[in-house]
Protein backbone atom coordinates (compact mmCIF):
# COMPACT_ATOMS: atom_id res chain seq x y z
CA UNK A 1 0.00 0.00 0.00
CA UNK A 2 1.18 3.59 -0.57
CA UNK A 3 2.24 5.57 1.60
CA UNK A 4 -0.40 8.64 1.49
CA UNK A 5 0.99 12.60 -0.30
CA UNK A 6 1.16 14.75 2.26
CA UNK A 7 -0.30 17.20 -0.24
CA UNK A 8 -3.71 15.83 0.20
CA UNK A 9 -3.72 15.40 3.90
CA UNK A 10 -4.39 18.98 5.72
CA UNK A 11 -2.93 17.52 9.44
CA UNK A 12 0.07 16.16 7.83
CA UNK A 13 1.65 19.61 7.04
CA UNK A 14 4.38 20.42 9.45
CA UNK A 15 5.18 23.95 10.77
CA UNK A 16 7.18 26.25 8.51
CA UNK A 17 9.61 28.80 9.97
CA UNK A 18 11.23 31.73 8.20
CA UNK A 19 14.43 31.46 9.37
CA UNK A 20 15.51 34.77 10.84
CA UNK A 21 12.29 36.13 11.78
CA UNK A 22 11.70 36.30 15.83
CA UNK A 23 8.09 36.00 14.69
CA UNK A 24 7.44 32.13 13.82
CA UNK A 25 5.33 32.51 10.54
CA UNK A 26 3.90 30.48 7.45
CA UNK A 27 5.64 32.19 4.36
CA UNK A 28 3.08 31.43 1.97
CA UNK A 29 0.57 33.58 4.15
CA UNK A 30 2.57 36.80 3.90
CA UNK A 31 2.01 39.59 1.37
CA UNK A 32 5.42 40.52 1.59
CA UNK A 33 7.10 38.65 -1.28
CA UNK A 34 10.91 36.95 -0.64
CA UNK A 35 13.11 35.58 -3.13
CA UNK A 36 14.94 32.27 -2.48
CA UNK A 37 18.58 31.80 -3.45
CA UNK A 38 19.93 28.03 -3.64
CA UNK A 39 23.27 26.99 -3.20
CA UNK A 40 23.00 25.01 -6.61
CA UNK A 41 21.90 28.41 -8.64
CA UNK A 42 24.71 30.47 -6.57
CA UNK A 43 27.11 27.96 -8.59
CA UNK A 44 25.29 28.23 -11.56
CA UNK A 45 26.33 31.86 -12.27
CA UNK A 46 29.82 31.43 -12.03
CA UNK A 47 30.50 34.26 -9.84
CA UNK A 48 32.56 34.40 -6.70
CA UNK A 49 31.40 37.05 -4.89
CA UNK A 50 27.59 36.43 -2.97
CA UNK A 51 27.06 40.37 -3.73
CA UNK A 52 27.67 39.88 -7.15
CA UNK A 53 24.59 37.16 -7.51
CA UNK A 54 22.40 39.23 -5.07
CA UNK A 55 22.70 42.41 -7.28
CA UNK A 56 21.24 40.51 -10.34
CA UNK A 57 18.09 40.14 -8.84
CA UNK A 58 15.38 42.92 -9.91
CA UNK A 59 14.89 44.43 -6.46
CA UNK A 60 18.68 45.39 -6.63
CA UNK A 61 19.65 48.49 -7.01
CA UNK A 62 23.33 47.32 -7.43
CA UNK A 63 25.82 48.69 -4.47
CA UNK A 64 29.12 48.76 -4.32
CA UNK A 65 31.34 45.86 -6.05
CA UNK A 66 34.73 45.24 -7.32
CA UNK A 67 33.63 47.59 -10.79
CA UNK A 68 33.56 50.81 -8.31
CA UNK A 69 37.02 52.50 -8.50
CA UNK A 70 36.09 55.86 -7.14
CA UNK A 71 35.98 54.92 -3.12
CA UNK A 72 39.14 56.76 -2.74
CA UNK A 73 37.27 60.09 -3.68
CA UNK A 74 33.99 59.33 -1.17
CA UNK A 75 35.54 57.45 1.45
CA UNK A 76 35.50 58.78 4.85
CA UNK A 77 33.49 61.56 5.27
CA UNK A 78 33.26 63.77 7.94
CA UNK A 79 30.05 61.32 9.75
CA UNK A 80 32.36 58.59 9.07
CA UNK A 81 30.45 56.85 6.83
CA UNK A 82 32.69 56.18 3.99
CA UNK A 83 31.88 53.42 0.79
CA UNK A 84 34.78 51.07 2.59
CA UNK A 85 37.39 50.79 -0.68
CA UNK A 86 37.20 47.23 -1.78
CA UNK A 87 34.12 45.86 -0.39
CA UNK A 88 30.88 44.59 -1.40
CA UNK A 89 26.93 45.56 -0.74
CA UNK A 90 23.40 44.90 -1.80
CA UNK A 91 21.22 47.59 -2.13
CA UNK A 92 17.75 47.25 -2.36
CA UNK A 93 15.22 49.62 -4.11
CA UNK A 94 17.57 52.55 -4.24
CA UNK A 95 17.48 53.44 -0.51
CA UNK A 96 21.36 52.83 0.08
CA UNK A 97 22.85 49.35 1.33
CA UNK A 98 22.96 51.18 4.80
CA UNK A 99 18.95 50.57 4.91
CA UNK A 100 19.47 46.98 3.81
CA UNK A 101 19.64 44.60 6.85
CA UNK A 102 22.19 41.50 6.35
CA UNK A 103 21.40 38.53 8.51
CA UNK A 104 23.91 35.45 8.50
CA UNK A 105 21.63 32.77 9.93
CA UNK A 106 18.54 35.29 11.11
CA UNK A 107 21.23 37.23 13.26
CA UNK A 108 23.24 40.39 12.51
CA UNK A 109 26.86 40.35 11.20
CA UNK A 110 29.42 42.60 12.02
CA UNK A 111 29.91 45.77 9.56
CA UNK A 112 32.14 46.07 6.92
CA UNK A 113 35.43 48.73 7.40
CA UNK A 114 38.32 49.49 4.97
CA UNK A 115 40.12 52.31 6.50
CA UNK A 116 38.59 54.64 3.73
CA UNK A 117 35.31 54.95 6.30
CA UNK A 118 32.80 52.77 8.05
CA UNK A 119 29.33 52.38 6.00
CA UNK A 120 26.98 51.09 8.21
CA UNK A 121 26.52 48.09 6.22
CA UNK A 122 27.94 44.12 5.79
CA UNK A 123 30.43 43.94 3.30
CA UNK A 124 29.33 41.12 1.44
CA UNK A 125 33.03 39.58 0.35
CA UNK A 126 34.06 39.38 3.72
CA UNK A 127 30.94 36.02 3.71
CA UNK A 128 32.67 32.95 2.21
CA UNK A 129 30.50 31.47 -0.45
CA UNK A 130 32.08 27.98 0.49
CA UNK A 131 29.43 28.22 3.73
CA UNK A 132 26.27 29.39 2.10
CA UNK A 133 23.42 26.86 1.90
CA UNK A 134 20.93 29.69 0.67
CA UNK A 135 20.13 33.06 0.62
CA UNK A 136 16.48 34.74 1.55
CA UNK A 137 15.51 38.10 0.26
CA UNK A 138 12.54 39.88 2.34
CA UNK A 139 12.18 42.59 -0.29
CA UNK A 140 9.96 45.12 1.66
CA UNK A 141 10.84 46.99 4.45
CA UNK A 142 10.96 45.28 7.99
CA UNK A 143 11.89 48.29 9.70
CA UNK A 144 9.03 47.80 12.46
CA UNK A 145 10.45 44.35 13.32
CA UNK A 146 14.46 44.92 12.80
CA UNK A 147 14.77 48.87 12.84
CA UNK A 148 15.69 51.64 10.67
CA UNK A 149 18.34 49.48 8.72
CA UNK A 150 15.78 47.20 7.41
CA UNK A 151 13.90 50.11 5.76
CA UNK A 152 14.55 49.01 1.89
CA UNK A 153 14.52 45.08 3.00
CA UNK A 154 15.97 42.08 4.41
CA UNK A 155 18.85 39.60 3.23
CA UNK A 156 19.25 36.87 5.31
CA UNK A 157 21.83 34.59 4.23
CA UNK A 158 21.65 30.70 5.45
CA UNK A 159 24.86 28.94 6.21
CA UNK A 160 25.14 25.24 5.77
CA UNK A 161 24.57 23.32 9.00
CA UNK A 162 25.06 19.65 7.05
CA UNK A 163 27.39 18.11 4.84
CA UNK A 164 28.09 14.44 3.96
CA UNK A 165 31.85 13.97 3.01
CA UNK A 166 34.39 16.35 1.05
CA UNK A 167 33.20 18.58 -1.64
CA UNK A 168 35.52 20.44 -3.81
CA UNK A 169 35.26 23.27 -6.38
CA UNK A 170 37.56 25.05 -8.28
CA UNK A 171 36.93 27.92 -11.09
CA UNK A 172 38.86 29.93 -13.48
CA UNK A 173 37.55 32.76 -15.70
CA UNK A 174 38.54 35.47 -18.22
CA UNK A 175 37.36 38.29 -20.73
CA UNK A 176 38.27 36.03 -24.11
CA UNK A 177 38.54 38.06 -26.66
CA UNK A 178 40.70 40.47 -24.31
CA UNK A 179 42.48 37.77 -22.75
CA UNK A 180 42.46 39.80 -18.88
CA UNK A 181 40.09 40.08 -16.22
CA UNK A 182 41.58 36.66 -14.33
CA UNK A 183 39.45 34.93 -11.83
CA UNK A 184 40.40 32.14 -9.92
CA UNK A 185 38.11 30.32 -7.42
CA UNK A 186 39.01 27.42 -4.99
CA UNK A 187 36.36 26.20 -2.93
CA UNK A 188 36.97 22.77 -0.27
CA UNK A 189 34.29 22.33 2.22
CA UNK A 190 33.89 18.46 4.42
CA UNK A 191 30.71 17.50 6.60
CA UNK A 192 30.33 14.23 8.90
CA UNK A 193 26.73 13.78 7.43
CA UNK A 194 23.46 14.47 9.43
CA UNK A 195 23.57 11.07 11.44
CA UNK A 196 25.87 11.82 13.90
CA UNK A 197 25.02 13.17 17.34
CA UNK A 198 26.97 16.48 16.24
CA UNK A 199 26.83 17.94 12.53
CA UNK A 200 29.95 19.55 11.60
CA UNK A 201 31.21 21.36 8.33
CA UNK A 202 34.33 22.89 7.92
CA UNK A 203 35.24 24.75 4.57
CA UNK A 204 38.29 27.04 3.36
CA UNK A 205 38.30 29.03 0.16
CA UNK A 206 40.66 31.19 -1.95
CA UNK A 207 39.45 33.63 -4.71
CA UNK A 208 41.91 36.11 -6.88
CA UNK A 209 40.59 38.21 -9.12
CA UNK A 210 43.10 40.45 -11.35
CA UNK A 211 42.35 44.03 -12.61
CA UNK A 212 41.37 45.51 -15.72
CA UNK A 213 42.41 49.26 -16.56
CA UNK A 214 39.96 51.53 -17.95
CA UNK A 215 42.44 52.23 -21.25
CA UNK A 216 41.69 49.10 -22.38
CA UNK A 217 38.52 48.99 -23.05
CA UNK A 218 36.98 51.46 -25.89
CA UNK A 219 34.39 52.19 -23.60
CA UNK A 220 36.24 53.67 -20.88
CA UNK A 221 38.62 55.66 -22.96
CA UNK A 222 37.36 58.96 -21.97
CA UNK A 223 34.88 60.22 -19.34
CA UNK A 224 32.06 59.67 -21.04
CA UNK A 225 31.34 56.71 -23.30
CA UNK A 226 31.69 57.36 -27.44
CA UNK A 227 33.88 60.51 -26.32
CA UNK A 228 36.73 60.48 -28.13
CA UNK A 229 38.38 63.88 -27.55
CA UNK A 230 38.52 65.85 -24.48
CA UNK A 231 37.11 68.86 -26.86
CA UNK A 232 34.24 66.94 -27.42
CA UNK A 233 31.14 69.10 -26.34
CA UNK A 234 29.96 66.62 -24.11
CA UNK A 235 32.82 67.25 -22.26
CA UNK A 236 33.89 65.59 -18.67
CA UNK A 237 37.52 66.04 -18.90
CA UNK A 238 39.21 67.83 -16.07
CA UNK A 239 40.77 71.61 -15.79
CA UNK A 240 43.35 69.81 -13.80
CA UNK A 241 45.79 69.47 -15.76
CA UNK A 242 49.88 68.39 -16.11
CA UNK A 243 50.95 71.39 -17.65
CA UNK A 244 48.80 73.55 -15.08
CA UNK A 245 45.18 75.63 -15.69
CA UNK A 246 46.39 79.71 -14.32
CA UNK A 247 43.72 82.13 -13.40
CA UNK A 248 46.13 85.21 -13.57
CA UNK A 249 45.82 88.90 -14.60
CA UNK A 250 41.91 88.26 -15.67
CA UNK A 251 43.38 85.52 -17.99
CA UNK A 252 42.47 81.91 -18.29
CA UNK A 253 46.17 80.55 -19.09
CA UNK A 254 47.84 77.51 -19.61
CA UNK A 255 51.76 76.95 -20.82
CA UNK A 256 52.07 76.14 -24.67
CA UNK A 257 54.62 72.49 -24.16
CA UNK A 258 56.23 71.66 -20.79
CA UNK A 259 59.39 73.78 -20.03
CA UNK A 260 62.21 71.72 -18.29
CA UNK A 261 64.76 73.58 -16.83
CA UNK A 262 64.03 77.29 -17.09
CA UNK A 263 61.10 79.69 -15.44
CA UNK A 264 58.51 80.13 -18.43
CA UNK A 265 58.45 83.13 -20.25
CA UNK A 266 54.55 85.31 -19.57
CA UNK A 267 53.92 87.35 -22.68
CA UNK A 268 50.52 89.29 -21.61
CA UNK A 269 49.43 89.58 -24.92
CA UNK A 270 50.16 85.83 -25.61
CA UNK A 271 50.97 86.63 -29.03
CA UNK A 272 54.81 85.13 -27.95
CA UNK A 273 55.87 83.43 -24.50
CA UNK A 274 55.16 79.83 -23.03
CA UNK A 275 51.68 80.72 -21.94
CA UNK A 276 48.38 80.46 -24.69
CA UNK A 277 44.87 80.88 -24.13
CA UNK A 278 43.20 77.76 -22.24
CA UNK A 279 40.77 75.61 -24.21
CA UNK A 280 38.49 72.58 -23.69
CA UNK A 281 41.00 70.44 -25.82
CA UNK A 282 43.70 71.44 -23.12
CA UNK A 283 42.02 69.42 -20.59
CA UNK A 284 42.83 66.25 -18.64
CA UNK A 285 41.38 62.76 -19.88
CA UNK A 286 42.20 61.60 -16.32
CA UNK A 287 39.98 58.29 -17.47
CA UNK A 288 42.52 56.14 -18.75
CA UNK A 289 43.84 55.85 -15.59
CA UNK A 290 41.36 54.39 -13.44
CA UNK A 291 40.20 51.08 -12.72
CA UNK A 292 37.43 48.78 -14.68
CA UNK A 293 38.27 46.40 -12.45
CA UNK A 294 39.60 46.23 -9.18
CA UNK A 295 42.14 43.74 -7.65
CA UNK A 296 41.58 41.62 -5.36
CA UNK A 297 42.60 38.51 -3.25
CA UNK A 298 40.61 36.58 -0.31
CA UNK A 299 40.84 33.98 1.93
CA UNK A 300 39.56 32.05 4.58
CA UNK A 301 37.66 29.68 6.24
CA UNK A 302 34.41 28.64 8.38
CA UNK A 303 33.10 26.09 11.10
CA UNK A 304 29.94 25.41 11.94
CA UNK A 305 28.70 23.02 14.54
CA UNK A 306 25.39 21.31 15.69
CA UNK A 307 24.96 19.53 18.39
CA UNK A 308 20.86 18.67 19.32
CA UNK A 309 20.89 17.21 23.45
CA UNK A 310 17.61 17.05 23.12
CA UNK A 311 14.12 18.33 21.60
CA UNK A 312 14.60 21.26 24.11
CA UNK A 313 18.48 22.20 24.27
CA UNK A 314 20.40 22.48 21.11
CA UNK A 315 23.30 24.25 20.22
CA UNK A 316 25.46 25.99 17.19
CA UNK A 317 28.83 27.30 17.34
CA UNK A 318 29.65 29.19 14.21
CA UNK A 319 33.30 30.59 13.02
CA UNK A 320 33.98 32.56 10.15
CA UNK A 321 37.37 34.14 9.26
CA UNK A 322 37.80 36.23 5.88
CA UNK A 323 40.90 37.80 4.43
CA UNK A 324 40.91 40.43 1.96
CA UNK A 325 43.55 42.50 0.16
CA UNK A 326 42.09 44.42 -2.62
CA UNK A 327 42.95 47.90 -4.48
CA UNK A 328 41.79 50.75 -6.27
CA UNK A 329 43.57 53.65 -8.12
CA UNK A 330 42.63 57.28 -9.68
CA UNK A 331 44.58 59.53 -12.17
CA UNK A 332 47.44 61.67 -10.45
CA UNK A 333 46.17 64.39 -7.78
CA UNK A 334 44.12 67.77 -9.05
CA UNK A 335 45.62 70.62 -6.89
CA UNK A 336 43.98 73.76 -6.82
CA UNK A 337 45.54 76.58 -4.74
CA UNK A 338 44.54 80.44 -4.49
CA UNK A 339 41.02 82.26 -2.84
CA UNK A 340 38.98 81.13 -5.81
CA UNK A 341 40.42 77.20 -6.69
CA UNK A 342 37.22 75.65 -4.20
CA UNK A 343 40.12 73.96 -1.92
CA UNK A 344 41.02 74.07 1.45
CA UNK A 345 41.74 76.72 4.24
CA UNK A 346 45.38 76.15 3.23
CA UNK A 347 45.55 75.99 -0.15
CA UNK A 348 42.98 79.08 -0.76
CA UNK A 349 45.25 81.52 1.35
CA UNK A 350 48.44 80.39 -0.56
CA UNK A 351 51.22 83.57 -2.32
CA UNK A 352 53.87 83.20 -4.56
CA UNK A 353 56.43 85.84 -3.79
CA UNK A 354 57.63 87.98 -7.00
CA UNK A 355 61.20 86.65 -6.80
CA UNK A 356 60.35 82.55 -6.60
CA UNK A 357 62.24 81.87 -9.79
CA UNK A 358 59.11 79.69 -10.72
CA UNK A 359 56.69 83.02 -10.67
CA UNK A 360 56.79 84.50 -14.52
CA UNK A 361 54.52 86.70 -13.98
CA UNK A 362 56.33 89.43 -12.74
CA UNK A 363 54.49 90.55 -9.17
CA UNK A 364 53.86 88.49 -6.34
CA UNK A 365 50.64 86.67 -6.45
CA UNK A 366 49.22 87.24 -2.86
CA UNK A 367 46.47 84.28 -1.84
CA UNK A 368 45.31 87.24 0.35
CA UNK A 369 46.78 85.31 4.01
CA UNK A 370 48.92 88.50 5.26
CA UNK A 371 46.04 90.65 5.53
CA UNK A 372 46.23 92.22 2.08
CA UNK A 373 43.80 91.78 -1.30
CA UNK A 374 44.03 88.84 -3.48
CA UNK A 375 45.96 89.44 -6.27
CA UNK A 376 44.79 86.25 -8.33
CA UNK A 377 42.00 84.14 -8.89
CA UNK A 378 43.39 80.37 -9.19
CA UNK A 379 45.75 77.85 -10.16
CA UNK A 380 44.94 74.32 -11.13
CA UNK A 381 47.58 71.24 -11.61
CA UNK A 382 47.41 67.75 -11.84
CA UNK A 383 50.76 66.83 -9.92
CA UNK A 384 51.73 63.65 -12.51
CA UNK A 385 55.58 64.13 -10.32
CA UNK A 386 53.82 62.00 -7.02
CA UNK A 387 52.57 58.86 -9.19
CA UNK A 388 49.25 57.99 -9.37
CA UNK A 389 46.77 57.74 -6.15
CA UNK A 390 46.51 54.01 -5.24
CA UNK A 391 44.71 53.31 -2.47
CA UNK A 392 45.36 49.49 -1.16
CA UNK A 393 43.78 47.79 1.47
CA UNK A 394 43.96 44.76 3.57
CA UNK A 395 40.90 44.19 5.55
CA UNK A 396 40.20 40.87 8.11
CA UNK A 397 37.60 39.90 9.28
CA UNK A 398 35.78 37.43 12.21
CA UNK A 399 32.65 36.21 13.18
CA UNK A 400 32.03 34.03 16.34
CA UNK A 401 28.70 32.83 16.99
CA UNK A 402 26.98 30.53 19.39
CA UNK A 403 23.58 29.87 19.96
CA UNK A 404 20.95 28.11 22.59
CA UNK A 405 17.87 27.01 21.08
CA UNK A 406 14.77 24.61 21.65
CA UNK A 407 11.32 23.58 22.01
CA UNK A 408 8.97 22.32 24.65
CA UNK A 409 5.02 21.80 25.06
CA UNK A 410 3.70 23.57 28.35
CA UNK A 411 0.02 24.37 29.20
CA UNK A 412 -1.31 22.91 25.81
CA UNK A 413 1.01 25.46 23.98
CA UNK A 414 4.31 24.90 22.06
CA UNK A 415 7.22 27.22 23.49
CA UNK A 416 10.48 28.18 21.24
CA UNK A 417 13.28 29.70 23.28
CA UNK A 418 16.64 30.71 21.81
CA UNK A 419 19.99 32.60 23.00
CA UNK A 420 22.75 33.92 20.96
CA UNK A 421 26.06 35.65 21.65
CA UNK A 422 27.32 37.19 18.59
CA UNK A 423 31.35 38.56 18.59
CA UNK A 424 32.51 40.35 15.50
CA UNK A 425 35.89 41.78 14.59
CA UNK A 426 36.91 43.88 11.64
CA UNK A 427 40.29 45.10 11.45
CA UNK A 428 40.99 47.18 8.11
CA UNK A 429 44.38 49.30 7.02
CA UNK A 430 44.72 50.64 4.19
CA UNK A 431 47.29 52.67 2.15
CA UNK A 432 47.59 55.89 0.13
CA UNK A 433 50.31 57.32 -2.18
CA UNK A 434 50.10 59.78 -4.33
CA UNK A 435 49.41 62.19 -2.14
CA UNK A 436 50.89 65.65 -1.00
CA UNK A 437 51.67 66.92 2.84
CA UNK A 438 49.75 70.80 2.02
CA UNK A 439 51.18 72.64 4.98
CA UNK A 440 54.56 71.47 3.48
CA UNK A 441 53.43 72.88 0.15
CA UNK A 442 52.97 76.27 1.05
Amino acid sequence: MSSPNIADDPDASGDIVVTGSRIRRDPLDQPSPVISVDEQAIARTGLSSIADVLQRIPSSAGGLNTKFNNSGNFGNPPDGGGVGAGSAAIDLRYLGAKRTLVLVDGLRYVNGASASGIPASVDLNSIPDVMIGRVEVLQSGASPLYGSDAIAGVVNIITKSSQRGLRAQAQYGQFLEQGDGETENYQLSWGNGSNQPVDFVAGAFYIRQRSVSAADRDISLFPNPGQTSCADPIGGCSSYTPLGRFLVNGQNLTLRAPVVGRTPVYDPTLAGGDFKAFTAGDRFNFAPFNYFLTPSERYGGFVNARAEFSEALNLRVKAVYNHRQSQNQAAFLPLPIGPDAGGGPLTRTISIDATNPFNPFGRTLNGGDNGQPATYSAIFRRLVEAGQRTYSQTVDTMSLTGTLDGQFEMMGRSWYWDASAVVGYNDAKQLFTGNVNVARLR
